[in-house]
């Protein structure tokens, strides 16, 4: 029997993984090492979902050379069955079930038990994980619990991990370009209906390298790296801390991803090995990101497209403290119902946006998968992204978005008087306290004027 001591000394040694291992690779290696341990199984896999089938990534047991070459569809295997149905699968006599598929030349005849979970993030299967057993025995409800919940645990951290490995992977074709898009018809990513002032935003978010690229000492820009990591880190862990507080676990995770980004040894070490080669720590950071952001644009699936925004933003972090520029200040207190309408918005800065009278957002890029999307949901802000090309707006006209299927926007380009009116969703949390904290709410304004 599998006690709840077990259970936590297992789950305080995922976390270490976590903290230790930033390659997919490495990462995938140590988690099945573990567990295979744990549990006393002579086989642990993970299997992943890579362009509609399931693919072994790793394993401890099995012949690793089947790593990356074995292969099934998303309805073949009891693997198959169990990331098809998203519930366990346990099987004492695993080639007697119907679905068994066998692969030769990987050493798996020897196995006969199976017990295969679902690995699910954000309520999405993106693979599973698989241990067997010489001995044919069913697995035990505690052993099928301690997996399941090895798998709940791990499964954030693989997607993370694959969000950065995945630019290895990226297609050498440029994406198509997107279809036309109607004159201020967007994407809604988050719904209902606002009205009110607007406050452009033109912020640079282009990654630019600086003009002096001739550092005289390599080992002092090394120094003056290191330090602006840490601080984004320290910063990226107190924003990551609020939003947990403010709006729930799952937003605060947006940040941990970026801490992971932050962390990531291959991408550090990129920016080490040109800074070593005498490139200033600012251009070095701005290439080895563009390198990053041109891969994950590249991809196919629109949520990995979207990762592009999170590495911009942490490599914008870093770059401000390099110069020593800061965090960009705070807005003045919106006054009335505001409705930003920017060019994009990094989730960093829509965390620093919030307050009681921003009623809507308006982006030229983004999409419904974007970080600063998920948190336009939870704050329940309605917003509506992917219009394109937006045409020059003046502050305080009225600007009316619609976070409905089909959605447009109605920008009133001349003055207008008259009240100020805005409806939105209940956000989710509104209810806590920490919740209207956190958006720093000020006196209110009249709610009426000539806008």
């Amino acid at each position: 029997m599998v006690t709840e001591s077990e259970k936590l000394i297992l789950l305080e040694d995922l976390s270490r993984i976590v903290v230790s291992c930033h390659d997919l690779g490495e990462t995938l290696d140590a988690i099945t090492g573990l567990l295979r341990e744990r549990l006393g199984a002579e086989v642990c896999s993970v299997y992943l979902h890579e362009g509609g089938e399931l693919v072994l990534r790793a394993t401890h047991g099995l012949d690793r050379s089947a790593v990356g070459r074995i292969r099934m569809g998303v309805h073949e295997g009891l693997t198959g069955l169990a990331f098809e149905t998203g519930l366990p699968v346990n099987e004492e006599q695993a080639d007697r079930h119907p679905r068994f598929k066998f692969f030769p030349g990987i050493g798996e005849e020897r196995f006969r038990s199976y017990l295969g979970v679902p690995l699910i993030h954000r309520r999405q299967p993106i693979g599973v994980l698989a241990v067997q057993t010489a001995e044919a025995r069913r697995f035990t409800p505690d052993e099928v619990r301690l997996l399941v919940t090895a798998a709940s645990q791990v499964a954030p951290l693989i997607a993370n991990a694959s969000l950065l490995d995945t630019r290895a992977r990226a297609a050498s074709e440029p994406p198509a370009p997107p279809p036309a898009a109607a004159f201020l018809r967007g994407i809604a990513v988050s719904p209902g209906y606002a009205r009110g002032a607007a406050y452009p935003l033109a912020e640079e978010l282009g990654l630019e390298p600086p003009a002096d690229d001739a550092p005289e000492d390599p080992d002092q820009e090394m120094a003056r790296l290191e330090k602006a990591v840490e601080a984004s880190v320290a910063e990226v862990e107190a924003l990551r801390d609020q939003v947990t507080r403010a709006l729930s676990k799952e937003e605060g995770a947006i940040f941990h991803a970026h801490l992971l980004i932050l962390e990531d040894r291959t991408l550090r070490d990129k920016i080490k090995e040109r800074v070593r080669a005498g490139t200033s720590a600012s251009r070095a950071v701005v290439e080895v990101a563009r390198e990053y952001i041109g891969a994950f644009l590249k991809l196919e699936d629109p949520y990995l497209r979207e990762r592009a925004a999170d590495v911009r933003d942490v490599a914008l972090r870093v770059l401000g403290h390099l110069r020593g520029d800061g965090p960009p200040p705070r807005p003045a207190r919106f006054r009335e119902p505001t409705v930003v309408v920017a060019d994009d918005l990094i989730p960093s800065r829509f965390v620093q946006l919030l307050q009681p009278n921003l009623v809507g957002v308006v982006l030229a890029k983004g999409g419904r998968n974007s970080h600063t999307a998920i948190l336009c949901r939870s704050a329940g802000i309605p917003a509506v992204m992917g219009v394109g090309r937006l045409p020059h707006v003046e502050p305080g006209t009225q600007t009316s978005p619609t976070g409905t299927p089909g959605s447009s926007i109605s920008i009133r380009p001349t003055r207008w008087c008259g009240s100020t009116s805005a409806w939105r969703p209940t956000p989710r949390s509104s209810d806590r306290s920490s919740w209207r904290t956190f958006r720093n709410p000020p006196s209110p304004g009249t709610g009426s004027g000539c806008a």
